[in-house]
């Protein structure tokens, strides 16, 4: 019967150390689905087509996976005209990648992008590992039925995370308790103290790893939810500070502060309070996307998208779009500056007295 104790014990124990190490890890990584990112280059003539490109995760590292997602339009008029701001998305172009390094000894990659891997089958996806940190320079070369061309861009790839090293250390800890516990019940150890010292172990490894994930790691600047979310908060506590309206059409962004009257075509945030966003489509399909939020949430016409934010750090993001919504979806761009709380307070108070007199 001790037997059985023990070893049940042992293993519930060590059972929930291997599911809550990587987890606790997980939550301070920051993960983004295929499917966009962070914008390198927007709607740019390239040949005949225009071009958007978007890396992630953001920022990209040495020794971890980067994924390319590319999208190619071809313009139905000519510049200047009533269509030149509509297109079509292009498929079944040969798109080929070269990453070429600007320092080092690092050999050049060559990838070929291919559509409908992803999720939006309108994209052009590849990765790669970054074999090296540093600047990249990427020679992206088009060739479709319409015609070829091809344009490049760098990027910054960062040194490699400290958090694999956290997560082998908090393996080896586990494995070596786990030894332990064996060797030392069939030396006649107690059970109270195996299973003590099986306890002190799980709480100081889960914790030290993730403090130490947390403090070495990528962290976001802001905490996100939304309904479909197993962090979106309910009850008294869920109300937010504020409320903003958001209009999403072809191809830009409106903003509206219901509580103070005002609109502006910039989306401001207050550093440290919650702003419950409401993003209605006046037309077609959007996404909301902030990259450094790992946020990105489809805007469907005739149904509302609510997220919830809380920024935790001041600076300036970008807004996008990485739905195909025509062939300006790609600059449809909009800065978001989150200001602390007394700087928000001021504009607001400054627009509100501006757009009364106006």
């Amino acid at each position: 019967m001790a037997t059985r104790f023990v070893q049940q014990s042992a293993q519930t124990i060590l059972i929930l150390l291997l599911m809550v190490v990587p987890i606790s890890l997980g939550f301070v990584t920051v993960v983004q689905a295929h499917g966009g990112g962070y914008p390198q280059i927007s709607n740019q003539p390239v040949g005949p087509y225009r071009v958007s490109v978007w890396t992630q995760p953001q920022p990209l590292r040495a020794g971890s996976q980067a994924h390319f997602t590319i999208a190619i339009s071809k313009p139905l008029g000519k510049p200047g005209s009533l269509a030149e701001n509509a297109g079509v998305p292009v498929l079944g172009a040969d798109v080929q990648v070269e990453l070429i390094p600007l320092s080092g000894n690092t050999s050049t990659l060559m990838l070929q992008a291919k559509s409908g891997s992803g999720i939006n089958k309108l994209y052009y996806e590849t990765d790669v590992e970054m074999p090296a940190a540093g600047r990249w320079e990427v020679f992206l070369a088009i060739n479709g039925d319409e015609g070829g061309g091809s344009t490049m861009f760098e990027i910054e790839v960062e040194p490699p995370s400290t958090t694999r090293w956290i997560l082998w250390v908090s393996a080896a800890v586990i494995g070596l308790t786990a030894a332990w516990s064996a060797r030392a019940y069939q030396h006649g150890t107690g059970i109270r103290k195996i299973i003590l010292v099986l306890a002190v172990t799980s709480v100081l490894t889960v914790s030290g790893s993730a403090a130490a994930a947390h403090l070495t790691g990528p962290t976001l600047p802001a905490i996100v939810s939304s309904p479909a979310s197993r962090f979106w908060p309910f009850g008294s506590s869920a109300e937010p500070d504020l409320v903003i309206e958001v209009q999403a059409s072809q191809w830009k962004w409106v903003f509206n502060y219901p509580a103070a009257g005002v609109q502006s075509t910039e989306l401001n945030l207050p550093q440290g309070q919650t702003a419950l966003i409401k993003i209605d489509s006046t037309d077609v399909l959007h996404s909301f996307a902030v990259p450094d939020f790992d946020l990105n949430e489809n805007v469907l016409p005739g149904k509302s998208t609510f997220v919830k934010i809380t920024p935790l750090e001041s600076g300036k993001y970008v807004l996008t779009c990485e739905s195909f919504c025509g062939v300006g979806f790609a600059d449809m761009l909009a800065d978001v500056q989150v200001l602390p709380a007394k700087d928000f307070d001021a504009w607001l108070a400054q627009e509100k007295t501006k757009q009364l007199n106006d």
